[in-house]
């Protein structure tokens, strides 16, 4: 499984923004968290094959961050495998959430590629791993980790386009999709 690892200086292009949903399959609007603060985004697996997964080392700890988090975290295992196997002898590994009060909705914004446009990923996820784990330096604060699972969900996943940072993208004019019995997508949108 190949890697990608992107660093930034803080606030820089891997703003990660958290969405709960406003019904079973649409987005709120309003980032209930973000992550802008963030030192280095990780993102493992890619959407066509059901397995991304995004770790991200932030330098934000406030009250906000363990609010959200003990709102999200799960105490129990968030994600459940399915493997799916097929009549040729092929088998598949999806995830899924355990409960869907779990699942929340993030946009990645990226880098910005040579046609200036900024990568966007966004997935419908649970927080899982060795998220909220803290280590600190002399200064401070090193860093939190944070790891989002993505998940599929049986109907798709509609993310209004009120939800895109106009500070990092533009251009889009149509709610962004995912689709049924998939966990995530990316797209490429015109950087502000």
């Amino acid at each position: 499984m190949a890697l990608v690892t992107r660093k930034a200086g803080i606030g820089g292009g891997n703003l990660v923004e958290v969405f709960r949903f406003a019904n079973s399959t649409t987005a709120e609007t309003t980032a209930t968290f973000s992550y802008d603060r963030t030192e280095s985004t990780s993102l493992a697996g890619y959407p066509t094959r059901g397995n991304l997964t995004a770790d991200i080392v932030n330098k934000i700890d406030n009250n906000a961050i363990h609010d959200h988090l003990n709102t999200y975290i799960s105490g129990s295992s968030p994600v459940k495998e399915i493997t799916q196997d097929y009549e040729n002898g092929d088998s598949s590994v999806s995830k899924e959430a355990v409960t869907s009060a779990d699942t929340l909705i993030f946009i990645h914004y990226g880098a910005i590629d040579a046609d200036a446009k900024r990568k966007v990923t966004a997935a419908a996820f649970v927080y899982s791993g060795d998220t909220g784990n803290q280590s600190y330096a002399k200064d401070g604060v090193n860093g939190i980790t944070v790891q989002m699972t993505a998940v599929e969900r049986s109907a798709a996943v509609t993310i209004p386009s009120a939800c895109f940072n106009t500070a990092y993208v533009t251009g889009y004019t149509a709610a962004l999709s995912i689709g049924a019995n998939t966990n995530s997508v990316i797209t490429f949108y015109t950087a502000s």
